[in-house]
Order: structure tokens, then sequence, then C-alpha cells
């Protein structure tokens, strides 16, 4: 099958099968806080399903390779989350409407790089 192959300073983190049922990205990200977080992050939808895998910490003179190729074995997803998780988790990102209570009380789901 395709599969997209992740490496890190030279070292596989994880291989990511595609499929025709499945869509799948890996984007870099950084965020301008005082740490200059940068992250790594792979996921994508299987069904109705999120689906992400656990990458490691990014610095300063990381190398990031990203190899499209063909592989018999993949790594399954580190997480998988229902459309309805992933909404509760974004409906708990923003405040209650001034004079409203928040929705069913949620308790605030982890970001996505947690």
């Amino acid at each position: 099958m395709l599969a997209f192959v992740i490496c890190v300073n030279g070292k596989q983190v994880c291989s990511i099968g595609l499929t025709p049922e499945n869509t799948r990205g890996v984007d870099v990200s950084w965020i301008p806080n005082p740490k200059g977080e940068i992250f790594l992050r792979a996921g994508g939808m299987d069904d109705r399903e999120h689906v992400d895998w656990a990458m490691p910490e990014l610095g300063v003179g990381d190398e990031l390779t990203i190899k499209i190729t063909e592989c018999d074995e993949v790594d399954p997803p580190s997480r998988r989350r229902t459309m309805e998780q992933v909404h509760r988790w974004v409906r708990s990102l923003r405040p209650p409407e001034e004079g409203k209570q928040a929705e069913g009380d949620l308790p605030p789901l982890p970001a996505p790089w947690e």
C-alpha cells in the first residue's frame, strides 16, 4: 500500500497508510509564543473518525523527511476520536457567551498536540 514514512533526524517515527478509504495529512506548525514551539502533526480521517499519530517535539536543527513509498505494513494511529469528541473539544475552547451557560458543561479535551 502507499504510505507516508516520517523520519526525524534520520530515525523513522512512523509509517502512515494511504488508502482510498481515508484521508491523511502531515504538517509542521510554529506557534509564536515565549517558547516558540514547533509542532509536527500527522493525522486524518478514517470513515467518520479522526485519527492521529504521536510525534516527537521539534527544535532548531531538526531535520524532517516525509517519503511517499510502498509498504507492506504501516503503523496504527496512536489515537482515534469520534467527530462528536472533536466537536466537544472545539466547543470547549470557546468561552460561553455572557449570560449563557456552557453547552452541557463539557470538560475541555486536550489539544491535538498533547
